[in-house]
């Protein structure tokens, strides 16, 4: 298998289904790894919508044929409308190690350079996932430094952030 035999689609409203079973399987199968800010399980159908219908985020789901095996995101920084902030990175295990992250990169950064107020965007990863930090390695990223992250069930997680322009050129 290639890159050829994925897609990756601009998640609307009606993949809400889609959307929820992918990111709920990515939350239950490695805390370890995301650090969600609200308990997802209880989200009704209008939150998973709602979601998917906010216009300062991007949400893409990676198909192989019809079945959702991947999810990835990025939102503008509430706080700093220049920046964009990727979110929620999620692929299957059997479908990992196959260069799929740079599918992820090249269309956040895309929908950054796109949006008319995102400057910079920011990737960060809990400590420990080096798939994560190897893969924005690739696609230029700097370091920004880390902080705590206190999850839903108390555990405390160090985040390492790093930040380029959407104007570089990979």
């Amino acid at each position: 298998m290639d890159q050829l035999d994925f897609s990756l689609i601009n998640l609307d409203e009606s993949n809400w289904r889609d959307f929820r079973k992918i990111r709920l399987e990515a939350l239950k199968n490695h805390p370890d790894l995301f650090a969600p800010s609200e308990d997802e399980t209880t989200f009704t159908q209008a939150d998973w919508k709602a979601r998917l219908a906010n216009p300062n985020a991007g949400t893409f789901g990676l198909y192989s044929s019809d079945d959702i095996i991947g999810l990835t995101g990025i939102v503008v920084d509430r706080n700093d409308p220049t920046r964009g902030i990727f979110i929620m990175s999620y692929i299957r295990e059997a479908f990992r190690q196959k260069g799929l992250s740079s599918l992820f990169y090249k269309q956040r950064i895309e929908w950054a350079s796109q949006h008319p107020t995102i400057k910079t965007v920011e990737s960060g990863h809990v400590e420990g996932n080096q798939a994560s930090y190897k893969a924005n390695q690739r696609f230029g990223f700097r370091s920004t430094g880390s902080h705590e992250h206190i999850g839903l069930n108390g555990v405390k997680k160090r985040i390492f952030t790093y930040e380029r322009s959407v104007k570089y050129k990979d």
